[in-house]
């Protein structure tokens, strides 16, 4: 019997099977901008962060190591060796309020909050906080653009604090590309609070 028949088969089904390969195949990132960086910011409900925090209050100064998940309204913050205390996590729907230890404390509402100014030495901006780090005002209160924001960045005021983001980083997304916050500065004398980003992951 004559090879060619089956030697045609084959090919026909190696043809179809690379077909099927490159139709199931993700799409790429897109290279152009996001037409909208400011909606398409204040619209991201799921996304994760990881960084560094220096904070001063008044003459009193702490670090610490900063992890952040955002989940739809739901906020939760580990802060790693601040003050010397170990570890905290701060959880937030934006209205109610969670605060653990790593001593096993685990306080809410109202004494939860009083448990992190305690700590902290002042009672930190959670509701705003998922919109602030992502360099853009909370949409659910009016704010004000500041014309001396820096090149690479913006800045603006909203519920008595000041928000500037000093370096970017470029991200490509299938949306397009999008600028997001390397470091991000909060001003509300006599607190000031530096966050620098290392990681982002975004939803797409």
């Amino acid at each position: 019997m004559s090879p060619g028949p089956r030697l045609g088969a084959w090919l026909l089904v190696a043809l179809v099977a690379a077909s099927g390969c490159t139709t199931t195949r993700r799409p790429e990132t897109a290279t152009t901008p996001v037409a909208d960086p400011r909606a398409f910011l204040q619209s991201r409900t799921r996304f994760d962060l990881a960084g560094r925090l220096a904070g001063a209050v008044g003459g009193e100064g702490f670090n610490a190591q900063l992890q952040m998940q955002q989940r739809d309204a739901r906020s939760e913050l580990v802060l790693r060796s601040p003050l010397g205390f170990g570890s905290a996590t701060i959880r937030t729907d934006g209205e109610s309020l969670e605060y653990r230890s790593s001593r096993g404390e685990r306080l809410s509402g109202a004494e939860g909050m009083a448990a992190v100014a305690a700590r902290l030495g002042f009672e930190p901006p959670v509701r705003s906080l998922r919109y602030w780090l992502l360099g853009v005002p909370d949409p659910a209160s009016p704010s004000t653009a500041i014309a001396s924001a820096p090149p690479a960045g913006a800045a603006f005021e909203q519920d008595g604090w000041r928000v500037t983001v000093g370096e970017t980083r470029s991200t490509a997304l299938p949306a397009g590309t999008i600028d997001l916050p390397r470091r991000v500065t909060l001003e509300r004398p006599p607190v000031r609070l530096r966050v620098v980003v290392d990681t982002w992951k975004l939803d797409r």
